[in-house]
C-alpha cells in the first residue's frame, strides 16, 4: 500500500524504522503462546507485511528519492535480514533525548543502592519478569536490606508480575502512568535504573534515566551495546545471575560507580542530545 502511495506521489520521502513495521513474527514470540489462534493470526499478518516491505525496499533501491532511517544499526542489519533485502540509502539516526530536561545531577555513593524500574508492563519484550526475579533472588543475601527499590508502570502484566515483591518493606510498588515532566525527579531520587530487555531497537527509557546519570543494568542484546558501554556507561547482563552481581558490583564498588554514572550521562548527550539530533534530521530532509 505504502510502496503504491509513493510511486503515485513523486517526492522526495523518508521513511523512519523503529522495529515494529520491519521485524519478523519470529523475533517475538515471547509474546505469544506456541500454536495459539492469535499467534497464527499474528504470523500471517507480519508475512503479509514482511512482503510489503520488501517490495517497498527493492522500489527504493531504484530511485534515489526514497531514504530509510533507522534508530540503531541493530535495526537497520534486522530489517535487510527479514526482508532478505540491501537498502542502498539508509542512515542510522537514535531516537532524540531532551538533554535539558533530563539534565545530569551528580549522584552520592548511597544512590547505588537506590534502585528504579520505570517500564512499560505491556510487553514481555521489556524483561520485566527478569528483573523482579533478580530481585527476589537478591532478596536471600544478607545485605538485601540495605537497599530500595522502585517499581513504576503500568500494563496487563503488572499485577501478575510485581506481587512476589509486595511484601518487603524497602520494595515501593506504583501502578500508573507517570508523565514524562515528573520523571526527571524522580531520576533524582534513585542511582539505578534497572531495565533488562528481551529486545529494544534503542531504549528510550533507558537513554532518558543515563542522561539524568542513573546508571543502566541491562541486557546484552539486541541494539542495547550500540548505546550503553558495558562497565563504563553501564552493566550489560545476559541473565537473573548476572543482574544480582551488577547490584552487588555497583553497591560495593563506590568510585566505579560514580564514574558510570558521568559516563552514562555523557554518552548520551553525545551520541543522542536533541540538537545534534534535530541538525542530522533536517539536514537530511533539506538534502
Amino acid at each position: 500500500m505504502l510502496e503504491k502511495v509513493i510511486k503515485q506521489f513523486k517526492v522526495p520521502v523518508i521513511i523512519w524504522v523503529h522495529g515494529y513495521e520491519a521485524l519478523g513474527w519470529y523475533r517475538r514470540l515471547f509474546n505469544f503462546k506456541l500454536y495459539s489462534p492469535v499467534l497464527l493470526n499474528y504470523v500471517f499478518r507480519n508475512t503479509k507485511q514482511q512482503l510489503g516491505v520488501r517490495r517497498l525496499i527493492r522500489f527504493a533501491n531504484r530511485s534515489s528519492r526514497v531514504k530509510f532511517v533507522f534508530v540503531s544499526d541493530w535495526m537497520r542489519k534486522i530489517t535487510e535480514t527479514d526482508t532478505a533485502t540491501r537498502i542502498k540509502n539508509r542512515y542510522v539516526i537514535p531516537n532524540p533525548i531532551d538533554t535539558r530536561l533530563f539534565r545530569y545531577v551528580q549522584k552520592e555513593p548511597a544512590d547505588a543502592k537506590k534502585i528504579l524500574l520505570l517500564r512499560s508492563f505491556g510487553s514481555r519484550k521489556y524483561a520485566n519478569d527478569m528483573a523482579i526475579k533478580a530481585i527476589l533472588k537478591l532478596s536471600v543475601t544478607e545485605r538485601f536490606h540495605e537497599y530500595s527499590f522502585t517499581i513504576m508502570g503500568d500494563g496487563h502484566l503488572f499485577d501478575e508480575m510485581v506481587k512476589p515483591l509486595r511484601d518487603f518493606s524497602n520494595i515501593s510498588i506504583h501502578k500508573g502512568a507517570v508523565r514524562q515532566v515528573n520523571i526527571p525527579e524522580i531520576h533524582r531520587q534513585h542511582g539505578v535504573f534497572l531495565c533488562p530487555t528481551r529486545q529494544d531497537a534503542q531504549g528510550v527509557s533507558m537513554c532518558e534515566a543515563m542522561s539524568s546519570g542513573l546508571v543502566p543494568i541491562t541486557s546484552n542484546n539486541t541494539a542495547i551495546p550500540e548505546f550503553v558501554e558495558n562497565g563504563r556507561a553501564g552493566m550489560l547482563t545476559n541473565n537473573v545471575t548476572e543482574i544480582v552481581k551488577a547490584f552487588e558490583y555497583l553497591a560495593s564498588n563506590e568510585q566505579a560507580f560514580l564514574e558510570m554514572s558521568s559516563q552514562a550521562s555523557e554518552s548520551i548527550r553525545q551520541q543522542c542530545n536533541i540538537d545534534a539530533i534535530t541538525t542530522r534530521e533536517l539536514q537530511l530532509i533539506e538534502s
